[in-house]
């Protein structure tokens, strides 16, 4: 029995559908972790469907009380299932959000979160944490829920979405097993912005003209054309290309380096030191 992987969800996560075997392998040895960040470009409604499936999965009645090792495809048909699916279910998923006028999550939503998972509770409570990213999920309030991340309440798990794991502090990922999800849907993927699309151009003028120059000569006229481009607009192109290269399964190292040079950005690094950083043309 493959309780992720069952075949009628191989239509609907095609190009993840092998993150779902991945978990399967976990029940089966009884190692599933206690923390996944659901890591990638896609969109917040596609790591919303991965997440459901999980937590249907622990939760279906069918599975109620379960070892791992024995739990079965959710059934889709008990209170529990249909509660999930209709965003109704009393205990689970908790979500760990900021308020709609602050910036970043409050010690004291981690504070409310700890008290809810202090209480007993017949359910497998899934955690979802929707902006995990540091810019949100900042140092305070991720310090203080990692204790309950490393030492977790039975029958918890905890689930991040990030667009890049470089944008989630160390103390949380170290925590953490990555799960890279690419969008399943090309119209999931960012468009090319107006100054991304002029960083293009110059890359393109680069890549398909000037023959007799070195790929190192390339780099570096590229990287001063750049250079004059604003962070923001920097991290907007890094982003327009690592979705472009997630789906073509391009270079796993480039988009490290990618991701790299966006948190070096976000941390204030002098940004022609950063580009000076990148093989663009390999």
């Amino acid at each position: 029995m493959k309780p992720f992987s069952e075949s009628e969800l191989k239509n609907t996560f095609q190009k993840n559908f092998h993150l779902l075997e991945f978990l399967d392998a976990c029940l089966k040895k009884n190692q599933l972790a206690n923390a996944y960040i659901l890591n990638g470009e896609s969109s917040l409604e596609e790591k919303q469907d991965i997440a459901l499936e999980i937590n249907k999965v622990l939760n279906c009645r069918h599975n109620t009380q379960k070892p791992l090792s024995e739990m079965q495809a959710a059934c889709n048909e008990c209170d529990s299932c249909r509660w999930l699916i209709n965003k109704e279910h009393p205990k689970t998923p908790l979500i760990l959000e900021r308020e709609e006028t602050s910036k970043t999550i409050k010690v004291a939503a981690v504070q409310k979160l700890q008290e809810q998972l202090s209480q007993s509770s017949p359910y497998f409570r899934v955690i979802i944490i929707p902006e995990a990213d540091f810019q949100v999920f900042s140092k305070h309030p991720a310090n203080a829920l990692l204790k309950s991340i490393e030492e977790p309440h039975p029958r918890t798990l905890f689930l991040l979405f990030s667009r890049s794991k470089y944008n989630v502090l160390g103390t949380i990922k170290s925590r953490c097993q990555i799960l890279n999800i690419v969008p399943e849907h090309e119209e999931n993927i960012n468009e090319a912005s107006e100054k991304t699309s002029k960083i293009l151009e110059i890359y393109e003028k680069y890549h398909t003209h000037h023959d007799d120059f070195s790929l190192q000569i390339k780099n570096k006229l590229f990287i001063e054309e750049i250079a004059k481009f604003s962070k923001e607009e920097l991290i907007d192109y890094f982003d327009y290309q690592i979705n472009k290269i997630q789906v073509s399964k391009i270079s796993i190292s480039f988009i490290e380096s990618l991701e790299e040079a966006k948190l070096k950005l976000n941390s204030y690094v002098n940004p022609k030191a950063v580009l000076n950083s990148i093989e663009f043309f390999r």
